[in-house]
């Protein structure tokens, strides 16, 4: 009988060996698992804070575009404003010269020279003004131009922002796992 305890309690030994062997290796795939998220976790670290180095460094640029952008609006406003007056003036010259013009032709239908240089100087006025009208045009395109530049600028920081705030939400949702996952003593 006593033999028979003996196996009894051999055999509860080897089961309850048996029982720890394996929470032991359940304990060390679990530990292995932590440390492998715990990498996980501090290479995300990484990555994100480098990405928000590099959106810092990104809103510095924009501010500075930004900045620049502004600078080159107030310029051309102010060519254009100029442009705007040279026209004026040019146009007001040359209806001044079309009269004076007409008035020559009705004084002195003999005096050839005048009539040729003001005729000369209408054909400058006229091509001035057309330069003047292309300038304007040209800064207008410019002005088109850095608009473009600053709204696809716009987009992709707004872009790098999402990617941030998705990254985030990840190293949360993992650091949430890590303190959610059960511990065993």
């Amino acid at each position: 009988m006593r033999s028979s305890q003996r196996n009894l309690c051999r055999g509860a030994d080897n089961e309850k060996l048996a029982e720890n062997a394996q929470w032991e290796a359940d304990n060390e795939k679990l530990a292995e698992e932590l440390a492998q998220r715990e990498a996980d976790i501090e290479k995300l670290t990484e990555d994100l804070a480098q990405r928000e180095a590099d959106n810092e460094k990104l809103a510095e640029e924009l501010v500075q575009r930004e900045a620049d952008i502004e600078k080159l609006a107030v310029d051309l406003s102010q060519k254009e404003a100029e442009c705007h007056k040279l026209v004026a003036e040019l146009d007001v010259i040359e209806s001044k010269l079309s009269s004076a013009m007409s008035g020559l032709h009705v004084f002195s239908s003999g005096d050839g020279n005048v009539i040729e240089m003001l005729e000369g100087y209408m054909e400058r006025a006229s091509l001035v003004s057309g330069a003047e009208k292309d300038a304007l045009e040209r800064l207008s395109l410019s002005n088109k131009e850095l608009a473009m530049l600053r709204s696809d600028f716009l987009a992709e920081r707004d872009g790098m922002s999402r990617e941030i705030e998705l990254e985030k939400a990840e190293k949360a949702r993992l650091l949430l796992e890590l303190e959610v996952t059960p511990k065993k003593s």
